[in-house]
């Protein structure tokens, strides 16, 4: 079994609003705002799209991340947290974190 170091998060909101503010723009403002916090969930509660996930697995750019990230778990280093955005119906979408998930995938942890 492998075993995950996650990097802690001191101020999740601030951290959620810089990423979002520069890797997120198409999302909505609106679902944005609000208090984050860090959490434990399973990988298998997370919903992910699978047709970013394979477009991500088709371009060395994000494979070469993805694999970055395998190197890091490897060697047992800490890794950023996933970002997953709870709907109000309770889902849990990744809206940050796609190298991380596919690596964690790959590893056999999703």
């Amino acid at each position: 079994m492998m075993i995950v170091y996650w990097q802690t998060i001191a101020q999740p909101d601030a951290c959620v609003a810089a990423i979002c503010a520069s890797e997120c723009a198409d999302i909505p403002a609106d679902l944005l705002c609000g208090a984050w916090f860090a959490d434990s969930l399973r990988i298998t509660d997370i919903q992910v799209g699978e047709v970013i996930v394979a477009r991500h697995d088709a371009d060395p750019l994000h494979i070469a991340r993805r694999d970055a990230f395998i190197a890091l778990m490897q060697r047992t280093q800490p890794i950023p947290s996933l970002i997953v955005l709870r709907c109000a119906r309770g889902e849990r979408y990744l809206i940050d974190g796609y190298a991380r998930f596919r690596a964690l995938r790959a590893m056999g942890v999703a």
